[in-house]
Parts: C-alpha cells; sequence; structure tokens
C-alpha cells in the first residue's frame, strides 16, 4: 500500500470541481465586462483556474493519509522474494 495515494470520498472532489467552476465564471465575466472578447478572457482565465484546480485537488481530493505513508524514506516501497 505504500506510494499509492487514497481516494477521498467523492462529495470533496464535487466541492472542488465546483469552487473552481464558480471562479472560472467570476474570473471570465469580469473581463468580458473590461470589453475582452470570450476567447480573450478564457485565455487569460486559463492558468488561474488550472492552479487553483491543481492546489484544490492537491489539499482535498489526492490525499496521503498517514496510515499510508512509510516509516522511513530510505526503505523500499515493497520487498522483492527470488
Amino acid at each position: 500500500m505504500t506510494g499509492m495515494v487514497a481516494a477521498c470520498p467523492p462529495s470533496l472532489f464535487i466541492l472542488s470541481y465546483g469552487i473552481v467552476y464558480l471562479v472560472n465564471i467570476l474570473v471570465v465575466k469580469s473581463f468580458l465586462s473590461l470589453g475582452l472578447n470570450s476567447y480573450q478572457a478564457g485565455f487569460i482565465a486559463l492558468l488561474p483556474v488550472a492552479f487553483l484546480s491543481y492546489f484544490l485537488q492537491s489539499r482535498l481530493v489526492f490525499i496521503k493519509p498517514k496510515s499510508c505513508r512509510r516509516a522511513t524514506s530510505d526503505s523500499p516501497p515493497f520487498n522483492h522474494t527470488t
């Protein structure tokens, strides 16, 4: 089980996706109100929304529980038997 990332409940993924979706809508609408067209607004919003998505999913969705962490960093991830 070492080295594997545990999945969290789907509700946290849905929550993080919803937050990213709403932020994307707000950012694009704010750029549209400044006079940019929809392509320009979407392009400018792309990087901040992608970073937000990565941050939220790394903190909420793809977490590594303490029970899955190895005791020492120099121990092999699995044992080979020959």
